[in-house]
């Protein structure tokens, strides 16, 4: 089967992503490349700091937080959960069971997989016990969590005990090697604080603009969570199946059996690697790809983003790539990166750039005002477009897109044209930069 060319890193005959993607097409509608980002989010759950890319002072796990975006329908759930049922297959009997248990594995997830109950306050306690209810041991538990919710704003508002997710999540994928939460604030016993060393987190999770808008709190995009996410934004389902092939359980287990299998040969599940406190992580070599790189990051850091409010995501890119070019080779069972990950993990993170200003847009849509400037931005970065494509870029209320247009050909802004089978707007002074100005006429 013939797959999109920027997702060439997910097909390689010996990663362990190809057959999982190969028989989920075969039995699911969701969009590839929903299936693609959850299973890269899914590796970086499963190895999580148990590899390690040095690049100047900091290391670079292959730990990568995923959202996916689409309306109601459209598949994100199905992607998430066949991704979080190989993720708790993979990680069951990683760790021993405790004194007293009849077999000598463990037969739960070894990590905490926190969903839509998910608080900051749930979120401190999971990294404070082991997920069979023990206090952890600092020692021998490292403290790894997982959030992984079909539906994003069901744990993310603007108010009630949820309040606060964003800068605990954004400081918390960082991966940083210590983190600190005041827990409550006593009368008698002043402020408590809970310290974490080596807190391992990831998320994944879908959404729709519709929800974004109305629930998401607005630190979301100006701040460091945006730009820690790989966002996939799809409007429709990847294919129709009148027969889909049936994928059940027992198939998933034993898909999670032999990707156990493969990264414990390979080193990315060594269950020694968390000892006394300390991780003792596989080294992933980067001298091959270092020439490389470096040119890539000249050309990068020459580049600005055209949106202001991408400035953050753009400075994030680097590292972004780097996570996805691990993954590719961790699925490869590889234990260097080289120039071709890298250069597949940029066609696959480059490619979702389109999805990203979309998403940013729209989701800051509230009135008739906020669609004549998403409407104005589109043009602007498109230049000429079908009212077709527009519509399904606008997402606003039928009657309101007529209006719209209507507006923007009087104000001067965009003009109309084509058939009646096939109507264009395309804006009017392609001079124009700005949300409401124009350059002046030369004399």
């Amino acid at each position: 089967m013939e797959h999109d060319p920027v997702l060439r890193g997910f097909f390689h005959d010996d990663s362990i992503f190809k057959k999982y993607l190969d028989r989920v097409v075969e039995s699911t509608e969701a969009p590839l490349r929903y299936h693609c980002a959850a299973i890269l989010s899914a590796l970086g759950i499963v190895v999580g700091r148990r590899a390690v890319m040095q690049t100047g002072i900091y290391g670079i796990y292959p730990i990568t937080p995923v959202i996916l975006v689409g309306p109601s329908g459209v598949g994100k759930t199905q992607a998430i959960q066949l991704a979080q049922i190989l993720v708790r297959e993979v990680t069951k009997g990683q760790v021993p069971r405790r004194k007293g248990a009849a077999d000598d594995k463990h037969m739960g997830s070894k990590m905490w997989l926190l969903a839509d109950e998910a608080t900051p306050q749930a979120i401190i306690r999971a990294f404070t016990l082991t997920p069979w209810g023990d206090d952890r041991n600092e020692d021998t538990d490292p403290a790894e969590l997982a959030i992984i919710a079909g539906e994003m704003a069901t744990f993310m508002s603007r108010s009630g005990e949820k309040e606060g997710m964003i800068p605990v999540l954004t400081k918390l994928l960082e991966q940083p090697d210590e983190y600190s939460r005041l827990l409550v604030k006593d009368m008698t016993r002043g402020d408590r604080k809970q310290d974490i060393t080596y807190p391992t987190t990831s998320f994944m999770a879908g959404t729709t603009i519709e929800w974004m808008r109305k629930l998401m709190p607005s630190e979301m995009f100006s701040g460091g969570f945006f730009r820690r996410c790989i966002m996939v934004k799809e409007e429709r389902k990847g294919q129709y199946l009148p027969n889909p092939k049936r994928l059940d359980a027992g198939e998933l287990r034993k898909m999670a059996e032999r990707w156990e299998k493969t990264l414990f040969r390979s080193g990315y599940l060594n269950q020694d690697a968390y000892k006394g406190g300390i991780w003792r992580s596989k080294t992933i070599d980067f001298k091959s790809s270092e020439n490389y790189w470096a040119k890539w990051g000249k050309i990068h850091h020459e580049r600005r983003p055209g949106d202001a409010r991408l400035v953050g995501h753009h400075n994030a890119l680097p590292q972004t790539i780097q996570r996805t070019a691990m993954c590719f080779a961790v699925a490869r069972q590889k234990d260097k990166v080289e120039p071709q990950d890298l250069k597949e993990a940029e066609a696959f993170i480059l490619s979702l750039l389109g999805d990203l200003h979309e998403v940013l847009l729209q989701s800051e849509v509230h009135g008739f005002a906020d669609y004549c400037q998403l409407l104005h931005r589109l043009l602007i970065n498109q230049q000429h477009s079908t009212e077709s494509e527009l519509r399904t870029q606008i997402k606003c209320p039928g009657a309101m897109f007529e209006d719209l247009l209507e507006w923007s050909v009087a104000s001067g802004l965009a003009k109309r044209g084509g058939t009646k089978k096939a109507p264009w707007v395309e804006l009017a002074n392609k001079g124009m930069t700005s949300w409401g100005t124009t350059p002046k006429k030369k004399s």
